[in-house]
């Protein structure tokens, strides 16, 4: 039998909209703003972090859960992101939020810095916050997480998701 992609659990995140703004995102933030740097290059990357995270929360929980019914999914995925689009709202409004959101990630990039610095013969590398400009004109990007909604809407829509294959294969000698 064949399997839809769409019965998988997180087989939304593996849309192609989704890839592109995952592929974009990551060209976006270790090449083009090095490069250019400028307010296009922002827009961007939130633009790309407003489809993509809602839809890898919402992978993440089916993928624990794969039983989980399509209105719990639709829950999941609209609980996302209101929170990513609040989230958004808050670092380029909000000066404590922003240094919070600075910190955090930067605590969260660290073991994995250290562990390349380490491996590689460097000297220990600090916690160091990320980068973030308090741009407010980010917000026009907000309506980007309807596109994450779309997807994950469109992809739950077909009920609960099982990891264990629909129908094995039987011998016909």
């Amino acid at each position: 039998m064949n399997e839809r992609s769409d019965d998988v659990p997180g087989a939304a995140l593996l849309h192609p909209v989704a890839l592109a703004a995952l592929a974009l995102w990551i060209l976006n933030d270790h090449l083009l703003k090095g490069v250019w740097g400028n307010a296009l290059t922002g827009k961007l990357s939130d633009i790309a972090g407003l489809i993509v995270c809602p839809l890898l929360v919402t992978a993440s929980v089916e993928l624990a859960r794969p039983g989980l019914s399509a209105n719990g999914q639709r829950r999941v995925l609209l609980g996302a992101a209101v929170f990513f689009a609040a989230l958004m709202a808050a670092i380029k409004l909000c000066e404590p939020a922003a240094d919070g959101y600075r910190l955090l990630l930067g605590a969260a990039q660290w073991p994995l810095r250290a562990t390349i610095s380490a491996l590689s013969g460097h000297a220990a590398v600090p916690l160091t916050p990320v980068q973030l400009t308090m741009d407010p004109t980010d917000l026009i990007s907000l309506p980007a997480v309807l596109v994450a909604w779309h997807i994950g809407k469109r992809s739950s829509a077909h009920g609960p998701r099982s990891v264990a294959p629909r129908s094995s294969l039987r011998s016909t000698s």
